[in-house]
């Protein structure tokens, strides 16, 4: 969040299953719930898009991004016209742009043609004041690295052994909150403490748990 607070855009780099797509949906709830101002980014609009959907259209015709994403949530079901409001929202620089998956357009050719469209798109939306994040995973990206001014590279770090703890006590506490029995609480209670025990003692596992997606599995 600091780094966003402090910059237009970040690319947002991690291995399959660090939590990019969560954190971009949790950014999307968060803004549209009107909490903008707790996370330091103000009253923006968050406008969420897997990027290999507006590369599936790009191959066949020249869209632009703008008008992609009011004709993207247009299809889902909203009655309202959205390109107005989006078109305006861009303008007044209160757009919080969330695009998924840079490194899931698999055709080489594609993905640098997305590549030269974010950075153009960028470049002028940065200007009103709109923010970014592009996630990716690292392999593939080198080749086609989203290079502008404002657009910062960022790697989501592994869990260390505190934070993989901390995971695991409120995995188990949500988890309890669920549960209608106080056998079902117990039980929880011994599973949270057995996975520990065996993350205190098992470093093939530890480095496994790392990863939030592993970890919740």
């Amino acid at each position: 969040l600091t780094l966003l607070q402090n910059n237009a855009g970040l690319i947002l780099l991690g291995v399959p299953g660090a939590g990019k797509t969560t954190w971009l949906k949790f950014l999307a709830l968060q803004l549209a719930r009107g909490h903008g101002d707790a996370l330091g980014l103000e009253d923006r609009l968050p406008l969420l898009l897997s990027l290999s959907t507006y590369a599936a259209t790009l191959a066949e015709k020249d869209v632009p991004l703008s008008q992609f994403l009011a004709d993207f949530y247009q299809s889902l079901g909203f009655t309202l016209p959205l390109d107005g409001l989006i078109q305006t929202t861009l303008a007044q620089g209160k757009g919080q742009l969330l695009l998924d998956g840079l490194d899931e357009v698999a055709d080489p050719d594609l993905r640098h043609l997305l590549s030269n469209r974010l950075v153009d798109f960028f470049t002028i939306q940065q200007q009103q004041g709109n923010k970014f994040v592009i996630t990716s995973r690292p392999a593939g990206y080198e080749v086609v690295r989203l290079l502008a001014d404002g657009l910062l590279e960022c790697t989501v770090a592994p869990l260390d052994t505190a934070q993989i703890n901390q995971f695991v006590q409120q995995w188990t506490a949500a988890f309890g909150q669920q549960s209608t029995t106080e056998s079902q609480r117990e039980t929880a209670v011994a599973q949270r403490d057995h996975l520990l025990t065996l993350l205190a003692e098992n470093k093939a596992l530890q480095e496994l748990a790392s990863v939030p997606l592993l970890l919740t599995i």
